[in-house]
């Protein structure tokens, strides 16, 4: 399973990948402890995609003035011109 894994890094193919995979099955198949430990690790790596991928935004209710929705956001967000200067005393 190990050299599966550094082919793949190594190589990263669909021939690795398969090499990787038939290596995981037939530890699991062989190791009843290591087939549950896999298993949960894909439960988790499944549950936490699907909670990052998730964006659910709701507004409600009248008027709500300026509402941004967003999931992703990478610099600096502007919204309209800046506040105006107060007026100089004469």
């Amino acid at each position: 399973m190990q050299q599966a894994l550094r082919q793949l890094q190594s190589r990263p193919d669909a021939a690795a990948a398969q090499a990787l995979l038939n290596a995981l099955g037939e530890r699991s198949a062989a190791d009843v402890d290591f087939a549950q430990a896999l298993s949960a690790w894909v439960i988790g790596l499944q549950v936490s995609h699907t909670s990052f991928g998730e964006v659910r935004n709701t507004v409600s209710g009248g008027t709500q003035g300026t509402v941004l929705q967003v999931r992703d956001v990478s610099g600096p967000i502007t919204l309209g011109a800046p506040p105006a200067s107060p007026p100089r005393e004469p």
